[in-house]
């Protein structure tokens, strides 16, 4: 009897207790790599490296509407929750070279536009318990401060299902990673 109870738990806490607190934190994959897109983070510099892995406390996140292509060429509606980050943290003399993509589009050879990603805790309004969100980087939003993330539709309301003020919330944990 005690295997089926041993098994029962175990059951249990996999199918329920597990996925409860794995809502609190998604990390969404880049759609491309460096591998898939030919571009090399060896042969490239950036504001972005000197800002990684270093919690910014404070932090803001807005909402944008999606489509096209981004600041670094990217499909910014793919994957479906994303970021566009301050302009700041882009290499203004970064170069557009070809990709070794399926249709062989240009992209930015800058470090931010290689497998970067940017990671969001946030208690949203009404939650008792925070959330992350880690979502890749693929566009600029030049009028942001390094604080001030513009988010996808879809990666904003998974923090903040209340909309927060007017499409801005406040008092985020931003962190910028490799991904």
């Amino acid at each position: 009897m005690e295997g089926k109870t041993l098994f029962l738990n175990i059951f249990l806490f996999f199918t329920f207790i597990l996925p409860i607190k794995a809502q609190n934190n998604l990390v969404v994959s880049p759609k491309y790599t460096t591998k898939d897109t030919c571009l090399n983070p060896s042969k490239a510099s950036g504001p972005i490296t000197s800002n990684l892995n270093k919690p910014i406390n404070g932090g803001i996140f807005t909402l944008y509407g999606i489509g096209g292509r981004g600041a670094c060429g990217l499909d910014i509606d793919a994957p479906k929750m994303s970021a566009a980050v301050s302009g700041s943290l882009f290499n203004n003399a970064a170069q557009w070279v070809p990709s070794c993509l399926p249709d062989k589009r240009y992209l930015l050879n800058d470090p931010i536009c290689m497998s970067k990603c940017v990671k969001i805790t946030y208690k949203c309004v009404g939650c008792s318990t925070a959330k992350t969100l880690t979502v890749p980087i693929n566009n600029k939003c030049p009028e942001c401060a390094i604080n001030h993330v513009d988010l996808s539709i879809d990666a904003f309301k998974w923090l903040e299902p209340q909309g927060g003020t007017v499409g801005i919330a406040k008092d985020a944990t931003i962190t910028y990673i490799n991904c």
